[in-house]
Formats: C-alpha cells, structure tokens, sequence
C-alpha cells in the first residue's frame, strides 16, 4: 500500500496471488477515480515466469466525484 504520509490518504495498492487463479493487480488512486491494471499469465507455461512477463494485460479507469465522497 502507497500512502501520502502528511495526511495518511491512500495512493495506490499492489496485489499478487500465485497459484490456481495467479494475477498481479496495481491500482493507483487518483482524484479523478482509481486506475487498475491487471496481468495474468496467458498459459501454463507463463505461470513459471514472472509477473511482468505475463501477456494477458487489461488496464481500466474506474471514475468517481471526489467531492461528493
């Protein structure tokens, strides 16, 4: 988890499960809304490298209106 330190707001979080369902999940948190992206490997022979040699990559916005938050 990043964090701001002068006011503890939450910046962006690193997720990664290895196993049956491997993927690594960024998220960068943003006033505009949260940016994600999203690696799997695309095969099985891709489970054995590492994350940031996986293929399959979907990146997604996810807006919001900070000021009604």
């Amino acid at each position: 988890m990043w964090f701001n330190p002068g006011d503890a707001a939450a910046r962006g979080r690193y997720r990664l499960r290895r196993g049956e369902d491997d993927f690594e999940k960024t998220y960068r948190f943003a006033r505009q809304g949260v940016f994600r992206r999203n690696r799997e490997p695309q095969s099985n022979a891709e489970r054995r490298l590492e994350p940031d040699r996986w293929s399959r990559q979907v990146a997604s916005f996810y807006p919001y209106d900070a000021e009604r938050l």
